[in-house]
């Protein structure tokens, strides 16, 4: 899996490893290791060092294109990114081709596309998954849309059982 530098996606040693914030993930830098980064979307922030940014589509695309190669052919599973960066950058969004540009990229390469999208509103309301970033609806749902209809994954089942 690849994921970005400065995402957020949880505190579990999986989740940890895959995301991109540093004074985070120091203190586990033995355990971790199993997953890919690539620089941030972060326009703002671009070329500076520390920041692993960079804010041209075209460079960005570049960049996980390489690391897909890098990787090798049937060995990335999914390029994981938050939508707009939440937490940890303070709401950044990419520049605007950026979503469509790496949806293509995955798509080329059988890639999953995971949109990580918890700290962005959970596109609820639905229009950003009609008319957002990607451009179409996409194909699995989150955990945040299930409990909406009652139809809870999983891992959200222990202990609802009265509510249900």
């Amino acid at each position: 899996m690849i994921a970005r530098w400065g995402s957020y996606h949880g505190n579990s040693l999986g989740a940890l490893d895959l995301s991109g914030r540093e004074p985070l993930r120091r203190p586990y830098e033995p355990w971790l290791g199993r997953f890919r980064h690539v620089s941030a979307a972060y326009p703002y922030r671009a070329g500076e060092t520390a920041a692993h940014a960079l804010g041209d589509t075209a460079a960005l695309v570049a960049e996980l294109e390489a690391a897909i190669a890098e990787a090798g052919p049937g060995r990335v599973a999914a390029f994981v990114a938050e939508p707009i960066v939440g937490a940890t950058l303070g709401a950044v969004a990419p520049p605007d081709d950026y979503w469509p540009a790496i949806a293509e990229l995955c798509r080329r390469h059988g890639v999953l596309l995971v949109a990580d999208e918890v700290m962005t509103g959970f596109w609820a309301d639905g229009a950003l998954v009609r008319d957002g970033p990607l451009g179409r609806p996409g194909r699995h749902h989150g955990r945040r849309q299930g409990r909406d209809r009652r139809l809870l994954p999983a891992g959200s089942r222990r202990g609802q059982r009265q509510r249900l």
